[in-house]
């Protein structure tokens, strides 16, 4: 993992934790994605740059780039989010579930 997935796993981890959410691990993240826009009205589509794929993940991820999230109460990715905004996205393993989750890519 480099210092940019680092960063990006440090800001999901804290996104995650601000929605209530009793963290584990934060894995397959991606520190280059985009919001392209809502499927309905809470599910987003991202986009996703399969070279920072792990190998087990890189082939799927060069054919399929796109993921949708349903964002059930808001709790999975950052409702203003507009298109084209740049994201960092990663899995998030909690004692009960296994889920993507995206977060803003903070200002620096």
């Amino acid at each position: 993992m480099n210092a940019q997935q680092k960063k990006a796993k440090a800001a999901l981890m804290a996104f995650a934790k601000s929605k209530g959410h009793t963290v584990l691990k934060i894995s397959h993240v991606h520190a280059h994605a985009f919001f392209i826009g809502y499927a309905a009205a809470a599910c987003g589509i991202f986009k996703i740059n399969w070279l920072e794929s792990e190998p087990q993940c890189a082939e799927r991820n060069r054919k399929y780039p796109y993921e949708i999230i349903h964002n059930y109460q808001g709790k999975y990715f950052d409702e203003n989010l507009k298109e084209g905004d740049a994201c960092y996205y990663g899995y998030m393993s909690t004692s009960t579930e296994g889920t993507h989750i995206v977060c803003r890519i903070p200002n620096e």
